[in-house]
């Protein structure tokens, strides 16, 4: 047999038996002391930035079919002299909070006289901007307004044909992606 179990030697075996265990309560004494001063895990770099949890789900892009855009015309008629204001509230009608695309890029504005499209914020856009937001559920939020120069979008530029006055009706409606409005806003051009 080994001499760990059976002790051998010029003394009593229960002599090596306390040594034993003297020795092995040392050896737990001193981990005991170690672990005391250096705690597991702790280091200043990952305490410092606490970890994510489990329990929190992560914020997902928003389903289009809970995206609810309102198409908004600062005024019902513009004198010759005004430019209209338009601008759209969009509003996460989901039941949990989600990240939507709703930079210049997405956005997009049409002016419509019966079937006829007289003005595409899209078609002479310059500079479009990526944005994106996180929605709380229920949560709306309007864009900064958009100016529309009256003049038609089939060509870019200050010689493009202006857009009918004296009284005409015209219909905006509103784009975020491949969302849209579910109503247009009417208004009139003097």
């Amino acid at each position: 047999m080994s001499s760990i179990l059976v002790p051998a030697g010029p003394l009593p075996a229960a002599v090596y038996w306390r040594r034993r265990g003297i020795a092995i309560a040392a050896i737990v004494a001193l981990v005991w002391t170690i672990s005391a001063f250096f705690p597991q895990g702790e280091n200043p770099a990952t305490t410092a930035t606490p970890e994510a949890t489990d329990s929190a789900p992560a914020v997902t892009a928003c389903d289009p079919a809970v995206v609810t855009l309102v198409a908004i015309a600062d005024k019902n008629s513009y004198a010759a002299s005004e430019k209209p204001q338009f601008s759209m509230t969009i509003t996460n009608s989901g039941a949990v909070d989600c990240i939507l695309e709703v930079g210049t890029d997405k956005q997009r504005y049409v002016v419509t006289s019966g079937d006829e499209v007289i003005w595409d914020s899209s078609v002479c856009q310059e500079g479009a901007e990526a944005l994106s937001l996180t929605f709380a559920a229920g949560e709306t939020k309007q864009p900064a307004n958009l100016a529309w120069s009256r003049l038609r979008s089939s060509s870019c530029g200050a010689d493009a044909p202006a857009a009918v006055g004296g009284g005409a009706s015209y219909h905006l409606s509103v784009f975020l992606g491949d969302v849209k409005s579910a109503e247009t806003v009417q208004f009139m051009l003097f």
